[in-house]
């Protein structure tokens, strides 16, 4: 659960972050998801960290 997870917020703070205002047609919505795509990122490798971690 915490792989899947990790790798889906990496993956959604990367295409926020690369494509956000693409994906989301108002701009301050958009604008916001860019401004939130760093942190969805470092929690997924967070999660992809503890799942590693809990797996040795």
């Amino acid at each position: 659960m915490l792989t899947y997870g990790g790798l889906g917020l990496l993956i959604a703070g990367l295409i926020f972050m690369l494509g956000g205002d693409k994906l989301v047609k108002d701009p301050d919505k958009a604008a916001n998801a860019k401004k939130q795509a760093p942190i969805l990122m470092v929690v997924g490798a967070a999660m992809l960290g503890l799942a590693i971690f809990l797996s040795m």
